[in-house]
């Protein structure tokens, strides 16, 4: 109720022109060409790639550019045309993996502090996946999300795997394996 009550607020008063006509142009595509069209081409890149895709670097769309951003924000469509319905399809299966994986780690965790890291990697991931591929899909506005560990975003993969360090940990925690210590003992240093 309080989102419904906030919502011209947000509209009107946080959105400006562009974002507005990126939602706007998932329900009215014809009437936006200009924010519509790198999804559009997106969704005919996937379509080119049909069951099995293309082959690896053989892409009609993403080979000829006509794909804006296509190593960031689009990069599911590259995938979806190159390795085809198969390829994107054992990527989610990828991502569905690591996800049951960070949250097996977190259940097997000593405390709960632990268990809420898990799931806040895992909720980071999939949320950041799922907006990725809404966006390639038209089903979500263009916002810039990046595809996490395949898109070419220096920012998001030093984030990603920052995460996925903090996995580790949690994983090495919950087994009770013993840190090493590499410092060495009664190393003498001349400073002079």
């Amino acid at each position: 109720m309080l989102v419904g009550a906030a919502s011209p607020i947000i509209w009107y008063r946080v959105f400006d022109d562009i974002q507005r006509n990126r939602i706007l142009a998932l329900l009215k595509p014809d009437d936006y060409p200009k924010e519509i069209y790198q999804q559009r081409q997106a969704m005919h890149a996937m379509q080119n790639g049909g069951l099995f895709g293309t082959g690896y670097l053989h892409g009609d769309f993403t080979q000829s550019n006509s794909i804006p951003e296509s190593q960031n924000d689009m990069i599911f469509s590259v995938i979806g045309e190159e390795l085809g319905f198969v390829g994107a399809l054992a990527l989610l299966v990828l991502f569905a993996l690591f996800a049951l994986r960070v949250v097996q780690n977190g259940k097997r965790a000593r405390n709960f502090s632990a268990l809420m890291l898990s799931y806040g990697i895992m909720f980071m991931v999939m949320a950041q996946m799922v907006v990725n591929i809404g966006m390639c899909t038209q089903m979500l506005p263009v916002i810039g999300i990046t595809l996490p560990f395949i898109s070419a975003g220096g920012s998001s993969i030093i984030c990603l795997y920052l995460a996925v360090g903090l996995a580790l940990s949690v994983y090495r925690s919950s087994q009770g394996l013993q840190y090493d210590d590499y410092r060495y003992a009664r190393l003498a240093v001349s400073y002079d």
